[in-house]
């Protein structure tokens, strides 16, 4: 077998970068769902619906610069490192990521965009809940994905199974032959 040092190096650099994007991406996705909660208590503290906040899930990750920064940033660190060099269960830490991220948009910023206790409230209520959804979703999908490979290896195991099977018989065949030859 010949090793192409090119195509290794390209797929390390490749993988790398594919693990950065995802750890971006969960990062996004956590501070849209703080600003989903954050959101929910400006309608009710304006009494409307019309709240323009479309614009906050395309600036969400600006909602990071808060005075929950200093302890954020040691946070992020950790993760991307664990995000990139870890082999474990990249669900469980997506999961994570997208927690806490959500959780620092809302500690730094649902104060200060709602002012009433009602809206505080909802505001909180709504992070839970779409905090505990996204949190589903991913159990979800890793379970999904579980299965899939839970089924494949039993399928593996049932022609494994068969071609024992069938060896077993050539034998008893071939040594029912020596012993009438």
């Amino acid at each position: 077998m010949d090793l192409d040092i090119e195509d290794v190096v390209a797929g390390a650099v490749g993988s790398v970068f594919g693990k950065f994007i995802l750890f971006l991406v969960a990062v996004w996705i956590g501070c849209s769902v703080g600003v989903l909660g954050i959101i929910a208590g400006m309608m009710v503290e304006d009494g409307t619906w019309q709240i323009d906040g479309r614009m906050w899930f395309w600036l969400s990750p600006l909602l990071l610069f808060s005075t929950w920064l200093v302890l954020n940033v040691p946070f992020l660190i950790f993760q991307i490192v664990r995000f990139i060099r870890g082999d474990g269960d990249g669900y469980v830490t997506w999961g994570v990521v997208i927690a806490v991220e959500s959780l620092m948009v809302m500690l730094g910023w649902a104060g200060d965009f709602t002012h009433e206790w009602l809206a505080k409230l909802t505001a909180w209520a709504v992070w839970l809940v779409v905090l505990t959804m996204v949190g589903t979703g991913i159990w979800l999908v890793r379970q999904m994905f579980i299965n899939k490979w839970a089924q494949e290896i039993g399928m593996l195991r049932a022609a494994n199974a068969q071609r024992r099977a069938e060896k077993e018989a050539e034998e008893r065949e071939r040594m029912r032959l020596e012993d009438a030859g």
